[in-house]
């Protein structure tokens, strides 16, 4: 968000900036003199068309100023970030910066249009400081280990979909098959069918002694629970299923919670 604390400190390098930018004529000359070949032809020719950055974070608006069009990219909407960048010194956070304005450009498009799909942002930046610029345009090699970071970063997430995975999936790892089967049946479960179904991971974690993962799960189910139960009702249903010992070690350690104020 724009902080609105700062004023926009417009230097001649910014008036002129501006006013040549501004021009389509002079991006599109721009843009085929400067960008790859392959991204220049990809921009259709009349498709240039000026919008508004203010939106753009303003942390650095005394050493920046910045033009932003709509295009086309084969008939596909999308953006060109022309930035000027005209501190003394590089700058060498400059791809984190740029990635950080480029999905502020995404979030402000799919707000407008109430879509999912991103929008393609080309981001460019014009430095004039007083020495030529030294730091990397490219983000990967800002890691300590580039090589790990490609396959990393901006890579599809891990998603774990927990309803289409079968419960004796979840089932083969106990303390996490505990996490999970909780969490798979939050929205549509009887409780007390619920702990019948995970009594063979109640035997597992009991036997590895690890009971305040038990009783994490007891108090989730009291929490989350939509049948009204009590807590003391869905605790006597989990030390049904215990041996002696552990269901008074139970008991403790619940006692303990509440004094805790867990």
């Amino acid at each position: 968000m724009a902080n609105p604390s700062k004023k926009v400190v417009l230097t001649p390098h910014d008036l002129f900036f501006r006013k040549v930018m501004k021009n389509p004529l002079a991006a599109e000359e721009f843009i085929q003199t400067h960008f790859p070949p392959s991204i220049a032809a990809a921009i259709d020719p009349g498709s240039l068309e000026l919008t508004d950055s203010s939106f753009i974070d303003k942390d650095f608006n005394e050493y920046r100023t910045d033009i932003l069009y709509k295009a086309l990219f084969k008939g596909i909407p999308g953006y060109i970030h022309l930035l000027i960048e005209h501190q003394r010194k590089a700058d060498p956070l400059m791809p984190l910066r740029m990635l950080e304005y480029t999905t502020q450009v995404c979030r402000r498009e799919l707000a407008a249009t109430g879509g999912h799909q991103l929008p393609l942002v080309y981001p460019c930046v014009i430095y004039n400081g007083e020495k030529p610029y030294c730091y990397t345009t490219d983000i990967f090699e800002m890691f300590q280990d580039p090589t790990l970071a490609r396959e990393i970063f901006l890579k599809p997430f891990t998603l774990i979909d927990l309803p289409s995975i079968p419960d004796n999936d979840l089932k083969k790892k106990p303390l996490i098959g505990m996490l999970e089967m909780h969490l798979k049946y939050a929205n549509t479960r009887d409780t007390f069918a619920f702990i019948k179904k995970i009594v063979d991971l109640l035997h597992q974690v009991e036997a590895m002694n690890q009971l305040d993962i038990i009783l994490a799960g007891a108090y989730y189910l009291f929490q989350t629970n939509k049948n009204g139960i009590s807590k003391d009702e869905i605790l006597e249903e989990f030390k049904r299923h215990l041996k002696p010992p552990t269901q008074s070690e139970i008991m403790t350690i619940a006692e303990a919670f509440v004094e805790e104020g867990v």
